[in-house]
């Protein structure tokens, strides 16, 4: 079990595709309710994605844990969000897309992560008004069509992970939330319900390889991200 103090930040990539012969294994760590959940997905590729993340989240955290990756019990928290229903910590967040699974871990900070398939269809702006700030609608909007769907994604998980680390989820309209990237490692967070501007916040975008996008985000000083796949 790691230390409590344990400054720094874990993250796994799971690459689906490497994970669909240990299918049986996850499925078998799942609990009831998770396992009806797999079971209501109509397309099998989301089935066999939905249950390589839990499963690989059980076993991540039962190593953390010390215990049965069976026996990992779980709460969510007032705006939804996952966390462990026996003790405080860790703290942890997963996402999914395509072909990717990715998990963070930190024993000292909340966090949010995001991936992301970039759309091979072209994205139009008008469709995401209510889910982007006026700033990000004009900067996309200056963006020739073949840069934009890029930008655009990498936008969207900026903000939901960001979302994702606060805690609240979708339950704040991102429309409310704006945010800029003033280099590769540092943003800023304006958000107008709040009426506040936060720049001590972190972002790093992830390397998921071509056609996918995703971010890391959490708040106070800068902490040591360990990057690991999951064989």
């Amino acid at each position: 079990m790691k230390s409590a103090d344990d400054p720094r930040v874990d993250l796994w990539r799971i690459f689906v595709p490497q994970q669909l012969s240990e299918l049986e294994t996850h499925w078998h760590r799942l609990d009831a309710v998770e396992r009806q959940r797999a079971a209501g997905f109509h397309r099998e590729s989301d089935r066999q994605r939905y249950v390589i993340s839990q499963g690989s989240l059980r076993r991540l955290l039962g190593q953390r844990l010390g215990i049965d990756p069976a026996c990992v019990a779980f709460d969510r928290g007032e705006f939804g969000k996952p966390r462990l229903a026996t003790q405080p910590g860790p703290h942890f967040n997963s996402s999914h897309s395509g072909d990717w699974v990715v998990h963070g871990f930190s024993n000292s900070t909340p966090l949010g992560v995001d991936v992301e398939a970039i759309p091979a269809d072209a994205i139009e702006l008008d469709d995401f008004r209510h889910v982007l700030a006026n700033q990000e609608l004009q900067r996309l909007g200056s963006l020739s069509p073949e840069l934009r769907n890029e930008a655009f994604i990498s936008t969207w998980v900026r903000k939901e992970a960001s979302v994702k680390a606060t805690g609240h989820g979708l339950s704040k309209p991102l429309g409310d939330i704006c945010v800029e990237a003033f280099d590769e490692c540092r943003c800023g967070l304006a958000d107008d319900q709040l009426a506040t501007r936060c720049e001590d916040w972190n972002w790093l975008m992830l390397d998921f390889g071509p056609g996918y996008a995703g971010c890391l985000t959490y708040p106070g000083p800068p902490l040591v991200v360990h990057i690991q796949d999951l064989l």
